[in-house]
């Protein structure tokens, strides 16, 4: 597929994702809604800067794609680790993109599992601190009284 039908695609896709025009988006890019058309249709350069631009728009766009054709349009990242670090390229969405429903369906179960038994150690740590908190609640208790005394 040519760099123009790929940029194409992701216009139109763009224009579904946030229900809006060609020119909302060729505004948002920094360019004329009569380039954008161009570009879209195979007349106009596509520069990096057009790309650089478009894909500021949504940080799901895969930049890799739309300059060479590999990998999905869209790269959604799943986070399983509370700390916010991003799973590998591997994700939910490209998946079911990609037609491959079933794993999608198996990684999302994984995902959930791996986030619900965090959960669950989170809650053990919690229900521990609670405990220390109220020993150490009691204990500066007891010592304001004696003081008082």
């Amino acid at each position: 597929m040519a760099k123009h039908t790929r940029f194409n695609d992701l216009i139109l896709k763009l224009k579904s994702i946030y229900d809006c025009t060609e020119d909302d988006i060729a505004a948002k890019i920094g360019i004329s809604r009569t380039k954008l058309y161009h570009c879209r249709k195979g007349n106009g350069k596509i520069t990096d800067n057009l790309i650089d631009a478009v894909c500021k728009l949504d940080p799901r766009i895969n930049k890799n794609w739309l300059l060479t054709g590999e990998g999905s349009m869209l790269v959604y990242v799943i986070s399983t680790d509370t700390n916010g670090v991003e799973d590998d390229q591997n994700t939910l969405f490209s998946l079911v993109e990609e037609g491959k429903d079933v794993e999608a369906i198996k990684l999302l179960v994984e995902q959930f599992n791996d986030v619900q038994e965090k959960y669950e150690l989170a809650q053990d740590e919690l229900q521990k601190l609670k405990l220390q908190l109220s020993d150490f609640q009691l204990a500066y208790k007891r010592r304001n009284e004696e003081k008082d005394k």
